[in-house]
């Protein structure tokens, strides 16, 4: 009976020159094609494979090492974990599949080849052709430090996608330019079924990799130390593009992904597993992720610099902690120098995928943010939160360029250092700080925030423990007020900073008792414009009272805000003296509500009327110029 190798029966094509093993007499008989039949000693053992169902042979003591030195490949057994399968040794050093029979026509199977490599450090080159291997066979090369190296124009094809393809455990494999695909359509996703598997393995190193069309992910790390992943390109995945577990010490440089069924890169930090401790991501390239873009989920000590994510369904960078799935905590990370564009936009089946942030920070220690601009994300353009002891968040020149929600929004956290950070058109507000125990911050922007109304405010402070920032800068032009300039409220230590702003129409400041020092306000270029600022709060149904802030040089309108009013409520706004010679007037759905003259001390009353849907103003007997 023949047998090719790994146990299939069957008759090689013509041309192929495939190695084969022969039963005779209890003995194995190799044949390779235009060469003499070598008979080799065997002991025949446990004649069937648990998952092959191939003949198996253990190696007696005739197979001499000079035999093997003589031949490129002997049989030995091997045992994968999985049941016991055939294995080879190469002897020579250096190894094409033409010298083992294999033609890179891609009709026969290379898994033979491919299995050869377990337990050597042998250099295997693979020349321009096609490969196919039967990864239904090959399950896993143990033990390999040798070298794996395509040929520009070698091409790798695992036969069934729905299965892991090509797998090494524990050694220290380095491959080459590997090109690796399948040879048939899948049917569906396999989350365990990764093209290309690393387990355990040390230091070992990818270097231009293309991966494409798994059922599973692309390429999938899992406690391989020190590993060094080079030039690759994962497209066309049912799950994550790359993703590393429990794998400190990592560098990851020009790496690319497109088409991903899950996160586009994830690095993983199980509780179960080493810690991550350290590890570096450089030039990092996410495209069309269904899921999220890069997720730094546990890892401690990690950098990711310079990187660009589009077109996500879920956030496009997440930091954070997963306890239910058994993760750690993420500490000391640094992300700096990149963009994200159009996160939580994509849709798959109709459907979004959670969280749609630019950047989502959760349940983090230590976390850096530098030099990043987030342009277009579907709700926040940053949203954090980490209220556990120790937790510091650092964000250093941060820029979101359209929000479909807030710009950037922090909210019980523990700690928060910020500078030169900038919101540009945003739904909501532009910048809100909440629940924040020491909140220390350098520059913030809001431009063109709060577009789509309520709460209308564009920078957005309370309930904050220990504030101190250095300067507000609130700039305006949209055709319709936004309303509040800034918001802040229970906040009862420290400054909330210089305020400068250039505006369109009036806005207002709306500060409640007990506040924080205002340092001090300006306009910048622009209008005269005027400001109404609350005064104090003393109970929920006591009077809301403003006062004018601000020359009117000229006869001003003020729009009165529609939000944030309980019904029937006395709002009090007083124009004092000094505030500038021309009337303002107050206006509700252009329906004047009262005018404030100038050059005089005035006040008036007004409450919201929710019968007839408008403000309206009411008299204060006893107060001079009340309307």
């Amino acid at each position: 009976m023949i047998l090719p190798i790994g146990g299939c029966q069957g008759a090689t094509p013509a041309g192929e020159g495939l190695l084969f093993t022969a039963l005779r007499d209890g003995r194995t008989t190799i044949v390779m094609a235009s060469e003499r039949l070598r008979t080799i000693g065997w002991d025949e053992r446990s004649l069937q494979s648990e998952d092959t169902g191939a003949a198996e042979y253990e190696r007696s003591d005739s197979v001499t090492d000079a035999y093997a030195r003589a031949n490129p490949l002997t049989s030995f057994r091997v045992r994968d974990g999985r049941g016991i399968v055939h294995g080879y040794r190469l002897a020579a050093s250096v190894v094409t599949p033409q010298m083992l029979g294999a033609s890179g026509e891609g009709r026969a199977s290379v898994h033979p080849v491919l299995l050869a490599l377990a337990g050597t450090d042998k250099t295997i080159i693979f020349p321009p052709g096609t490969y196919a291997f039967d990864n239904r066979l090959l399950h896993q090369i143990n033990d390999y430090t040798g070298t794996l190296r395509f040929a520009a124009g070698a091409r790798l094809l695992c036969r069934d996608p729905g299965r892991t393809g090509l797998y090494f455990y524990q050694g220290s494999p380095r491959i080459e330019g590997l090109v690796l695909t399948t040879a048939t359509p899948r049917s569906g996703r396999e989350l365990d079924a990764p093209m290309l598997y690393l387990n355990s393995c040390r230091r070992p190193v990818l270097d231009n990799v293309r991966v494409e069309g798994g059922a599973g992910a692309g390429i999938v790390l899992r406690q391989s130390p020190d590993a060094t992943l080079t030039g690759i390109r994962v497209r066309d995945v049912l799950a994550d593009g790359v993703d590393l577990f429990n794998c400190s010490g990592f560098t990851l440089s020009d790496v690319a992904t497109e088409q991903t069924g899950d996160d586009g890169v994830a690095i993983l930090d199980y509780r179960d597993g080493p810690r991550i401790t350290g590890g570096t991501l450089r030039n990092i390239r996410v495209r069309s992720s269904d899921t999220r873009g890069i997720t730094l989920v546990g890892p401690s000590g990690v950098t990711l610099d310079g990187f660009s994510i589009e077109d996500t369904r879920g956030s496009g960078l997440l930091i954070g902690e997963d306890a239910s799935n058994g993760l750690r905590v993420p500490d000391r990370c640094t992300v700096v120098n990149g963009v994200i564009r159009r996160a939580g936009h994509r849709q798959v089946a109709g459907a979004y995928s959670g969280n749609r942030y630019g950047i989502e920070v959760a349940q983090s220690d230590r976390i850096d943010l530098r030099d990043i601009r987030v342009i277009d994300s579907a709700t926040r353009g940053l949203s954090a939160s980490s209220d556990r002891p120790g937790a510091l968040l650092t964000t250093t020149r941060i820029s979101v360029e359209t929000a479909g929600g807030e710009g950037i929004h922090v909210r019980d956290q523990t700690a928060w250092v910020f500078d030169t950070i900038t919101a540009s058109d945003t739904g909501g507000a532009g910048i809100y700080a909440g629940r924040i125990a020491r909140l220390t911050g350098g520059a913030r922007t809001a431009i063109r925030a709060a577009r789509s109304g309520a709460p209308n405010r564009a920078i957005w402070d309370e309930d904050n423990g220990v504030q101190s920032v250095a300067a507000n800068s609130i700039i305006d032009d949209q055709p319709q007020p936004t309303g509040f300039i800034y918001f802040c409220r229970n906040t009862g230590r420290g400054s909330v900073g210089r305020f400068t702003w250039s505006v369109k129409g009036p806005f207002f400041y709306d500060v409640k008792a007990p506040v924080p020092a205002i340092t001090g306000q300006s306009r910048g270029a622009g209008p005269a414009d005027l400001a109404m600022a609350e005064t104090a709060t003393i109970g929920p149904l006591d009077p809301v009272r403003y006062r004018l802030t601000g020359v009117a040089d000229r006869p001003m309108t003020v729009i009165l805000p529609r939000y944030g009013q309980f019904p029937g409520m006395d709002v009090t706004i007083t124009r004092g003296a000094g505030t500038g010679p021309a009337p303002v007037r107050l206006v509700d759905a252009g329906h004047t509500v009262a005018v404030l003259p100038g050059d005089r001390a005035t006040t008036v009353t007004v409450h919201w009327d929710a019968i007839a849907g408008r403000w309206q103003a009411k008299p204060l007997p006893g107060l001079r110029g009340s309307a």
